[in-house]
């Protein structure tokens, strides 16, 4: 009988564990997703201001050639 109830025990802990450690591990991939998400839309976020930069760059050389009729 008492060797029943360890084997019953061990089984318990032994599900609580695999539980536990399913549920940490989905937590943790969903953090990295989270943090691969935020890093693209950075990297986006840089490439659409540096692009938004360079079209007010050639905007303003365009004004300079119609107001001047070339380019300096």
């Amino acid at each position: 009988l008492i060797t029943w109830a360890i084997i019953f025990i061990a089984s318990i802990n032994l599900t609580v564990s695999v539980y536990c450690d399913r549920e940490r591990r989905l937590k943790l991939l969903k953090q990295q997703q989270q943090q691969q998400q935020q890093q693209q839309q950075r990297y986006l976020s840089e490439i659409l201001l540096n692009t938004t930069d360079s079209i007010a760059f050639d905007n303003d050389r365009a004004e300079l050639i119609d107001n001047t009729g070339r380019t300096t």
